[in-house]
Parts: C-alpha cells; structure tokens; sequence
C-alpha cells in the first residue's frame, strides 16, 4: 500500500470514527429524551372514569352506584379510556422512533461533514510533516552519502593530492550538513512562536545586516540600495515588538537569496517604512508568478538550485511568529519583491 492510500485510510477511519461519536452521542441523547417524554405523556393522560348519576323522571335523585347497568357502563368507559391511551402512547412512540432514526441519519450526514471540516486541517498538517520529514531526510542523506563515497574511493591507497582533494570534499558536505541542520532547527524555533518580546528598532536591524552582506555583494557584482539612512538618534525611529534574533535572521536571510539569485551588475533595494514594513527587491531572473508561493515550502530553491532551500521558508515561519504579513511578487527587473509588515 503506498503512502497516498495510506494516508487516504488513515483520514477516512479518522472522519468514519469521529462522525460515529457524533452520531452515537446525538442517539443516545435522542433515545433518552423520547424516553422522558413517552413518560411524561402516558403519565398525564386521564385513567379514570367519571362518577355516573341517574336522576329518576319523578324528580326524586338517587345515585345508581351499585346497580349492574352502572357497573358495565364504568366498565365500558375503563376499557374505552384504557384504549385511547394505549393507541395515543402507541402512536407516540411510533412517529417518535421515525423521527428519531431520520434525525439520527440527518445527524449521521452533518456529523460527516463537520468531521471532514475539522480534520481537514489535520490532514494538511500531517501531509505536509510527512513531506518535510522525507525531504529534510533526503537533503541530509545526500551529503552523508558524499563523505561516505569520499571515504571509500578517496582514501583507498591515496596520494597527496587525492588527500587533499578527499579533505576539501569532506569539508564542504559538513559544512552543507552543518548549514541544513542549523536552517531545520532555526525552521523549528521559529513555528513554536515568539514568547518573549521586546523593542527593536527594525531600521537599525536592517541597516546593520545590510552592512553585513556589503562584501558579499560587492563579489557577486551586485549594487545595494538602501532607501532609508537611519541612525540611533533618528527622531522617527521604525519600533517593532519581536525576538531580535529572530528578526535578525528574517532581515539575513532575504538579503542572502536576494544576493545569491541576482546577476552581475544588478541591485538589491532596502527599503524600511515608518509603517514598520519592511521591502527588499532584487534584479535577476524573471519568475513567472506562479511559482512565487512555491519559493516559500521548504527545500525549494530557485532556478540556480543553491542553499539548503530553507531560508524563505524561515522567512515565512518568522513573520508568521511575529503576527506579520508577508507579500511577494515577481520583481521589476527580474527576481523578487518581498514585502514584510510587522506590528
């Protein structure tokens, strides 16, 4: 059985028991119910009959309680009583039990699809950890099988520079392996949410990471501009609630895609609003808009196929810890426009 029939059983026995408890809740409570009320009404119907008085033609009233005509006559009306109750409480029953098995198959159907609603998110939750656990299995197999293969070929009686070239490919798949567990644990920390906030001045936040990547695009060839030039005594400064580390990352982690996905000669624009948004674009190659959402799953990357594939979606977990928002569109000149608001 693969793992799509798997999944599909799984969510059809999850939506089957939950709407039988429904069901079975809404009988029994039915059942008791019709139960009191079948009481209540054959408790309060009449079972007694009325006294019968005669009154002679001579005017003279006597009371024929004991004579045989009255006898049958109250028996009469017992038994007439005695039947009108059993079929009144018979018929009772009769369309209660009707109503109650049409109500309980209306409550059968309404509980499947309130099931089907709630677990809906369930499902999504779960597939996509299924997804992000195979790929996250996948991208760390791939390095752990590059230094095994190094291991095994490379050093099998080796020379100086097969060695040395052995070592540097050991080195590199540690370092991605490093690179992908700390993105996988940063990915985590930042879904678990932010328990502790204070101020941070996003304008220097940005100013000083986009100082930090300076060098980095100056290799690749690429311009930085920055349309604010905050400083700490600035009179307007941009104030956002969140973990500075956190937010930090956020900031880091879009100017290094917005660097690496860029060409020779292109630019990366900064911008810090006093609404406290924050807009990074960068040149580079076009992206057609529908695979813009796409960019933002784990291990996806772009057309140059670099990085771990985690940084947008560290971006994405951040804004969302931070009660932000997060909007993206194909950029101007090629690459993207990302633009985050945060409170």
């Amino acid at each position: 059985m693969n793992p799509a029939t798997c999944l599909r059983v799984l969510r059809n026995s999850a939506q089957c028991r939950l709407t039988a408890a429904l069901t079975t809740v809404f009988l029994v409570g039915g059942t008791v119910l019709m139960g009191v009320a079948y009481l209540l009404v054959k408790a309060r119907l009449p079972n007694k009959t009325a006294e019968i008085i005669v009154t002679p033609n001579s005017g003279d009233s006597r009371a024929l309680t004991d004579s045989a005509k009255l006898t049958a006559a109250r028996e009469a009306a017992t038994h007439a009583v005695a039947e009108a109750n059993a079929n009144a409480v018979h018929q009772i029953l009769v369309y209660g039990l009707w109503s109650l098995a049409a109500l309980t198959v209306l409550a059968g159907a309404l509980g499947w699809w309130m099931a089907g609603r709630a677990l809906r998110p369930v499902h999504t939750m779960i597939a996509g950890q299924r997804r992000f656990a195979a790929n996250a299995s996948h991208e760390l197999r791939t390095p752990l099988a590059v230094q095994r293969a190094a291991i095994q070929i490379g050093l099998e009686d080796p020379t100086p520079a097969e060695l040395a070239e052995v070592r540097e490919q050991l080195l590199t798949a540690n370092i991605r392996t490093q690179k992908l567990i700390d993105g996988l644990l940063l990915l985590a920390s930042s879904e678990s949410g932010v328990h502790e906030r204070e101020p941070v001045r996003l304008d220097l936040l940005v100013a000083a990471e986009v100082a930090r990547y300076a060098e980095d695009a100056d290799e690749a060839g690429v311009r930085l501009v920055t349309r604010t030039k905050p400083h700490a005594e600035s009179p307007s400064p941009v104030l956002v609630l969140g973990d500075e580390v956190l937010l930090g990352h956020l900031v880091g982690n879009l100017m290094r895609n917005a660097i690496a996905y860029n060409q020779p000669g292109g630019t990366v624009e900064v911008d810090v609003g006093t609404d406290r948004t924050l807009r990074i674009e960068n040149s580079g190659r076009p992206v057609p808009p529908g695979d813009v959402a796409r960019l933002f799953e784990p291990f996806e990357r772009g057309s140059r196929g670099e990085g771990s594939g985690l940084g947008l979606s560290i971006v994405r977990a951040i804004t969302t810890a931070h009660g932000g928002r997060i909007r993206v569109r194909p950029g101007r000149q090629g690459g993207l426009a990302v633009s985050i608001s945060l409170r």
